[in-house]
């Protein structure tokens, strides 16, 4: 739990007093988080659009000259920051990405490094203008004597090119988002990338949800064309709510959103001054020192029995019979391209209802991020029924009573406050929530779905009632401050000189048996209730992808937009071989959850 929060992203607001600001700061903000391996194949398409794919790193001959290199200003790097950077592997590098579609007329690169320098993005956050050291445990930033304005205006090639606008929908889009997680960064010149497609009809990417499509083609200019841009960072440079700064500055309503969160962090101080000593006292001693008790004391129980049952780990299974058939060694890794999927689910207003309902029919209060982890955990059960079925042999191996869900915390409850510089500030906790067990079985799958929901709702309320996430802040940050006098680690994208200290591996090998065998990694996004532009053209969705965590299968990003919600999952091939069946398995589940609005079950008989 405690290593696993410097590689999680998560702009939702945290179930605290701050849920109100840290909605409005995800409005304002990047409201979706945000080694070099040998490149597998992927779709049939690949080979006819390799000029389309994002372009690979720059090679090592074009990186910035030693003296440049060296000169300017030192800064440290964050030791959550630090740790991500310990803790990344080859196959499981943690570059967040976002996809933005928008429509208008077309966005190209000049457009976004217009929108970058005249908002002056560089001044707010510097670290955008930044690289790693020779030792990578320090930024290096322009030197005083330059402009930092002017200086930024060298990152247009670099830093931000425009590919070709995908030609089958979701397909060569997959490619392209795949592209993206799986490609490192070479951080000796640059932490993050942008790319840009432009040109393409209203919906040929599929990004877009058919919905939205039928709404904007009742209104369409026949001028206005379809663009996409994709945007990637590596997490040693920020959380993701960090990241987000970029785009709230960047969006024309940005302006707007930053007053909305001066006046919602207002309203939170109001209402903290009107709380008594007492009250403070006890909530002290109940969440912080009895919470910290119970958090560690969970912690270590999810440890004992991860590490003990690790063989019968169906995950584990699944990862060694696919190695098998691939003629792989576990050492090697597996490097093919994740699984990938994204769905428009249903709107905010429906998603609440669901969630009142149930919180009057079970007596608690159960939110929209628990609906929607009853819905993962009840598609995981179909999926590994189906990997039973594929694999008959492997049939008495592949059961999963009970699983471990990882789910991202931001420290501030998810706002970075006006004028603010980005940080890493991420925790996460870890849940033991019913999968295949810890349910009695019925005839009627909406008894079953109400009694998931029940019981991960008040699992997940229990972890909440502790400082979990802060705790695991704080180790990772120990981590990461302990580590940073090992020798260099060299940057994932330097193919002929890959060398991690003794301290990297350790940390490495240390973080993945943190999140105890985890299942799933699901983070809750609450975006803008409204629509957002760039330089006037509707951003009519965003798409947010998660960097794998090494030895978690599978990530979920709940993100809201627009009034409506959408599900993005990234998960290992051998895991989950269709992402898109995968969504469905959890959207049939919510069907299955509203449709008792209308009839619901008597629990009296």
């Amino acid at each position: 739990m405690a290593l696993f929060a410097s590689r999680t992203l998560f702009l939702g607001a945290k179930n605290s007093a701050l849920a109100a600001v840290g909605a409005c700061a995800a409005s304002a903000g990047f409201w979706m988080a945000t080694s070099s391996a040998p490149k597998s194949t992927t779709s049939s398409c690949e080979s006819t659009t390799n000029t389309s794919q994002i372009p690979r790193p720059l090679p090592k001959t074009s990186k910035l000259p030693e003296s440049q290199m060296q000169t300017g200003i030192v800064r440290r790097m964050t030791n959550v920051g630090r740790f991500s950077l310990l803790s990344e592997t080859q196959s499981n590098p943690s570059i967040p990405v976002m996809v933005l579609a928008m429509t208008g007329k077309p966005f190209k690169p000049q457009d976004f490094v217009k929108l970058y320098t005249n908002r002056q993005v560089a001044e707010k956050h510097p670290r955008f203008t930044a690289h790693l050291d020779a030792r990578r445990n320090n930024f290096v930033f322009p030197s005083q004597s330059q402009d930092p304005l002017s200086a930024s205006s060298n990152f247009s090639l670099p830093h931000v090119q425009q590919v070709l606008y995908p030609i089958i929908p979701r397909t060569e889009l997959k490619d392209r988002i795949n592209d993206a997680i799986k490609d490192p960064l070479d951080l000796d010149i640059r932490l993050w990338e942008a790319r840009t497609a432009t040109g393409g009809a209203i919906g040929q990417s599929g990004a877009i949800p058919n919905e939205r499509i039928a709404f904007i083609e009742k209104q369409n200019n026949q001028a206005d064309v379809e663009s996409l841009l994709f945007f990637r960072a590596h997490h040693c440079m920020a959380d993701g709510v960090s990241l987000g700064a970029l785009f709230g500055d960047l969006m024309d309503e940005g302006d707007e959103m930053q007053e909305r969160i001066l006046f919602e962090i207002a309203k939170f101080k109001s209402r903290r001054k009107k709380t008594s000593f007492w009250k403070k006292m006890l909530y002290f001693f109940y969440y912080w020192l009895w919470g910290s008790v119970q958090a560690i004391g969970y912690q270590l129980f999810l440890y004992l029995v991860s590490w003990t049952l690790n063989r019968r780990n169906p995950w584990y299974i699944l990862q060694r019979a696919y190695l098998e058939r691939k003629g792989l060694k576990p050492e090697e890794g597996i490097y093919e391209p994740r699984s990938l999927s994204w769905m428009q689910i249903t709107s905010v207003d429906e998603a609440k209802q669901v969630a009142e309902f149930y919180s009057k029919q079970t007596k608690s209060r159960v939110t929209i991020n628990d609906v929607f982890c009853s819905c993962v955990s009840a598609a995981i059960v179909k999926l590994l029924r189906y990997h039973r079925t594929v694999n008959p042999w492997l049939k008495d191996n592949l059961e999963l009573p009970y699983m471990n869900l990882v789910i991202p915390v931001h420290i501030n409850g998810g706002i970075l406050l006006p004028g603010q510089s980005m940080g890493n500030k991420i925790g996460a906790m870890v849940s033991r929530i019913p999968c295949e067990s810890g349910i009695q079985d019925s005839e009627y799958p909406a008894e079953v779905a109400q009694q998931r929901l029940q019981r991960i709702s008040e699992i997940l309320t229990k972890r909440k009632q502790t400082p979990a996430a802060f705790l695991a802040y704080i180790t990772a940050s120990m981590m990461g401050f302990w580590t940073s006098s090992g020798s260099g680690v060299h940057s994932l994208a330097d193919e002929e000189d890959i060398s991690r200290s003794p301290t990297s591996s350790w940390t490495s090998w240390l973080f993945e048996k943190a999140h105890a065998n985890a299942s799933v990694v699901v983070t809750n996004v609450r975006g803008p209730d409204q629509m957002m532009h760039l330089d006037g053209r509707p951003v009519q969705t965003t798409l947010g992808f998660l960097p794998l965590p090494p030895g978690i299968p599978l990530g979920v990003v709940v993100s809201s937009y627009n009034q409506q919600i959408s599900l993005t999952v990234t998960a290992e091939p051998w895991a989950v071989p269709d992402a898109d069946q995968f969504l469905l398995w959890a959207q049939e589940e919510f069907q299955i959850l509203k449709a008792q609005m209308d009839d619901p079950i008597d629990n009296t008989q």
